[in-house]
């Protein structure tokens, strides 16, 4: 099978190349606090020969109390990304929670995270989940998502080809 080379900023990410890290804060606090941890884990991806993509969020609507800080809010993060990308020369993954967000998250991020609950017309594998599979799931027994990730990818595989 062919492999595909998906390019961000100047990281290039496919199965035949070095693992890229996707990591940062759960969500943003402050453009220091976002800064210091992006600048830490580039320091290390760097020393490792790895990936890197700057992940937070700027609105937690899921978090585990709703007695917590849901962030700092959409129009402070789109400042706050721009820095980090621009002065760290990293790509920026970040989440929405709306349509309209998408619009205006792709003015500053490289990658957005669509949520399950913004259905994907016409897409050929999607599902929406609000448990970790992952967790329950081995390399020799798979949880039965991943296997229906694997058929869909391989029914599908020559539609982009």
């Amino acid at each position: 099978m062919k492999n595909r080379i998906i390019k961000i900023k100047k990281l290039s990410l496919a199965n035949n190349l070095p693992l890229t890290l996707i990591a940062g804060p759960c969500q943003i606090e402050s453009k220091d606090h976002c800064h210091m941890i992006a600048s830490k884990i580039k320091e290390i991806t760097n020393k490792l020969k790895i990936g890197f993509i700057f992940k937070s969020s700027f609105d937690k609507a899921n978090r585990t109390s709703l007695k917590s800080k849901r962030g700092i809010g959409l129009d402070k993060s789109l400042s706050i990304f721009d820095y980090i990308s621009k002065d760290l020369d990293i790509p920026i993954l970040t989440d929405v929670h709306n349509e309209e967000q998408c619009k205006i998250v792709s003015e500053v991020v490289d990658v957005i995270q669509i949520p399950a609950f913004l259905e994907l017309k016409d897409h050929p594998w999607f599902v929406g989940v609000q448990f970790h599979p992952e967790l329950k799931s081995r390399p020799f027994s798979p949880h039965k998502i991943f296997i229906s990730f694997i058929d869909a990818a391989i029914k599908n595989k020559n539609l982009n080809s």
